[in-house]
């Protein structure tokens, strides 16, 4: 309906609207005001009377899948509600908070951020991402909540998977440990235990590092053994050296 052209109609107009207005609670006048009890039940009463309706059930189940709301959402992604919530986030992205929510909201907003954030560590302790790695004083703690207690207490419904994913684990790290103990060395090879003891006897079973005699001795290559095939027992390229520091020492003249 068009508004009158004399500005005293247009006057009574408006505050007959303000009146109606104010009598059913709405309008600008409402803003930052809270509806009573009375009203929310009021409220609640008609919507319940609205929604049994087997017309308004039809409007609000179309109206849902075209926003992508609602029960039958479950399970599913990228619907235009979500895009839209992506969207929004998008635009966050690298702002404040003073400058998406302004000064006033600004510190409540930041509060409920916290305050959710710590719920969510306490609840969920053991809730982590692929590939992402816990940090040494939670997994302190989950070892000492989870000592002594059986699977069952700890898992529920879980416990025998996650018996069986231990059972494998420890296969393979037996079966990766008896491979590397079977890897031929070249210690046990007779040309090497040869060239060790020529080279022994040359320096006189005394360290060229420290010239102290005797002690837990090695036979250290100059040129090392994966880069010179060639050299790898010929005795002109082997010193008498102790096990730990000074073979150290020794490795940082290498050719």
């Amino acid at each position: 309906m068009p508004l009158p052209k004399d500005k005293t109609k247009i006057e009574e107009y408006k505050r007959k609207l303000s009146e109606v207005a104010k009598k059913r609670g709405f309008g600008k006048w409402m803003l930052g005001k809270k509806h009573t009890e009375e009203t929310k039940k009021k409220m609640s009463k008609i919507q319940k009377k609205i929604g049994n309706t087997p017309e308004e059930r039809k409007k609000r189940s179309k109206r849902a899948k075209k926003l992508g709301y609602g029960k039958w959402m479950k399970g599913r992604k990228n619907t235009p509600f979500l895009l839209g919530a992506k969207k929004e986030i998008r635009k966050r992205k690298g702002k404040t908070y003073v400058e998406i929510y302004g000064k006033e909201r600004a510190v409540t907003e930041a509060k409920k951020r916290s305050e959710g954030n710590k719920k969510f560590d306490l609840s969920n302790q053991r809730h982590t991402l692929k590939g992402q790695q816990r940090c040494d004083e939670a997994r302190k703690k989950i070892a000492l909540n989870r000592k002594g207690k059986p699977y069952q207490e700890i898992y529920g419904d879980r416990a025998k998977n996650e018996v069986l994913k231990r059972k494998l684990s420890l296969r393979k790290r037996w079966i990766g440990k008896r491979k590397a103990d079977l890897r031929p060395k070249h210690n046990s090879d007779y040309r090497y235990t040869e060239w060790r003891n020529k080279v022994f006897e040359r320096d006189n079973y005394t360290c060229q590092v420290c010239f102290i005699k005797g002690g837990c001795l090695e036979a250290h290559h100059i040129k090392p053994w994966a880069k010179y095939h060639e050299l790898r027992y010929i005795v002109s390229n082997g010193l008498t050296v102790h096990k730990g520091k000074c073979h150290k020492k020794a490795t940082k003249y290498e050719q």
